[in-house]
């Protein structure tokens, strides 16, 4: 009790030398809170009680968010360390592919190195069929290898090869159409099955080996 009158006289004074400041409303709302809290110090002891345990658990709210910010700081740098680390690579390998793109296939690497020879002509040209490089590769269809040369933009450049092949001697070679990867079939336009019934499928074409 001497401790709440103690307090309210450190109030009065404290009010007392600002009471020039207040207007009348706010001087006679303060006295009735007064005299409330006299009336009820248990509730007001409570009432203190609950917002020192609020100005805590906030505080505390507080720095788990410092510190979650913190840490989130902490990895934003990691993955923009990252994410520079891999531009960078990205940026190597495309410079990495243009020069392979740029590379004329007919130089010859220091070191030494092989080459395929497939004809030795003075008369047949067919040096128009590569004035951009092309891939000699395979494709692998159920156990089968299937040996090819890409890509053309157009038709017409491959049924070109196509036929300058056919003057190599490779009687085979026709030109095989592909759409968004995947291989389309045009029987048709293989020599073997000209007049003849196209085959159901390549497995159908295996089985007359």
């Amino acid at each position: 009790m001497t401790r709440f009158f103690l307090f309210l006289f450190l109030f009065a004074i404290g009010f007392s030398t600002q009471a020039d400041k207040l207007t009348k409303a706010q001087k006679k709302q303060l006295k009735n809170e007064l005299k409330a809290y006299k009336k009820n110090l248990e509730g007001y002891y409570q009432q203190k009680e609950t917002t020192q345990k609020e100005s805590e658990e906030t505080a505390t709210q507080m720095q788990k968010l410092k510190d979650d910010l913190a840490v989130a700081e902490g990895e934003k740098t990691e993955l923009t360390k990252r994410l520079d680390a891999a531009n960078r690579l990205l940026g190597e390998c495309e410079t990495q592919a243009k020069a392979v793109a740029e590379t004329d296939p007919s130089d010859i690497p220091m070191g030494t190195v092989y080459k395929v020879q497939i004809g030795f002509y003075k008369k047949y040209d067919i040096t128009a069929n590569f004035e951009k490089p092309k891939f000699i590769g395979y494709e692998d269809v159920e156990g089968f290898k299937r040996y090819i040369i890409s890509s053309f933009d157009t038709e017409e450049a491959a049924e070109k090869l196509k036929t300058d092949l056919r003057g190599l001697g490779i009687k085979d070679a026709f030109v095989a159409k592909y759409v968004d990867k995947q291989r389309v079939f045009e029987w048709e336009k293989n020599p073997k099955y000209k007049g003849k019934k196209a085959p159901e499928s390549w497995k159908d074409v295996v089985k007359e080996k």
